[in-house]
């Protein structure tokens, strides 16, 4: 699922006159921040960035903000990216940066993109996602793409969009071990076992599978331990999810809670839930806590699902 597609590389997007190789705009700095100095800072807004990134190339997004460390000086907002070739925004192993109010349309690959998994503290706030679109890229996170594409869970997604696309909507995909050059650095970092952030107020429809998936697994804990801590709820609040292949599915994963969502008109399923227990919360005081609790178990509370209403092709 997640593995790099050699035959791809070669591909002759970076040809003279071809017309899939744009520009970028790429920070990156030193992540040593031990005399508190951030070695760039990057404030972006009110700009138009369209034909920009460079297919079949790895690093080459339209924004790129590249193993910076703590960014909480910098931004992207009230922007436009469209008819871009290899993604959107791209953040790799930067915390704290801010990317609002963009409007995201007809990109190749995923929108909006937390690479490594270490990521954590970034708002993605007030953005629209369009057609975001499968690419025959070297990676198979571009094959199979998300508008919101989320490796580490202690992140803030709220009061966002994501209508038409080719297959995920917000897509929580958090490993047992970062990926990339973060792999070496944090050999003891966990991303399925840390903390949720924050997911409130968030819609999406009209993508080909799923409108939010958390797959392969997360079991949520208060520190982040790799080994044993205590569960912490994650609670995704305000969801509307419609007319996708399926609303809203979680696998292996623990004391997950859907509040006050709607979903309605999805072709497959609306809330689906395979396996509501992680490997890791089998022991007795932890198993515990992933059976229903409204305060600290996995549920489902005051929420509206609707197989089919036969409205969903007007105006809502």
């Amino acid at each position: 699922e997640f593995a790099v597609q050699t035959c791809f590389i070669g591909r002759y997007g970076q040809e003279i006159g071809s017309d899939q190789f744009g520009a970028t705009i790429m920070g990156s700095a030193s992540m040593d921040s031990s005399d508190g100095i951030q070695r760039v800072i990057i404030r972006l807004s009110n700009i138009e960035v369209f034909y920009a990134g460079q297919a079949f190339r790895l690093g080459r997004y339209p924004v790129h903000f590249h193993m910076n460390g703590n960014m909480n000086l910098s931004y992207i907002k009230s922007s436009s990216i469209h008819q871009t070739f290899n993604r959107a925004v791209n953040i790799h192993a930067t915390h704290y940066l801010t990317v609002e109010n963009i409007v995201i349309y007809n990109v190749m690959g995923g929108a909006i993109f937390l690479e490594d998994g270490v990521e954590i503290g970034n708002v993605l706030r007030g953005n629209l996602a369009v057609f975001v679109r499968t690419s025959s890229s070297l990676l198979n996170e571009d094959v199979t793409p998300a508008a919101f594409w989320v490796t580490n869970p202690n992140n803030t997604v709220e009061h966002n969009a994501v209508a038409g696309g080719t297959h995920f909507g917000y897509w929580y995909r958090m490993l047992e071990t970062p990926d990339g050059p973060s792999f070496a650095m944090y050999p003891s970092f966990c991303p399925h076992r840390q903390p949720f952030g924050r997911f409130f107020n968030n819609s999406v429809h009209s993508v080909g599978r799923f409108g939010v998936w958390i797959f392969p697994e997360y079991a949520p804990t208060i520190g982040g331990s790799c080994s044993a801590d205590s569960p912490y709820q994650a609670v995704f609040d305000r969801l509307t999810s419609w007319r996708n292949n399926r609303g809203i599915e979680w696998v292996m994963s623990s004391t997950i809670q859907i509040r006050n969502t709607v979903v309605f008109d999805n072709h497959d399923t609306g809330i689906r839930c395979v396996t509501a227990i992680n490997h890791q919360s089998l022991n007795r005081p932890n198993l515990r806590n992933t059976f229903y609790f409204e305060n600290n178990g996995s549920s489902v509370i005051n929420s509206i699902i609707i197989g089919d209403t036969g409205t969903s092709g007007s105006a809502i």
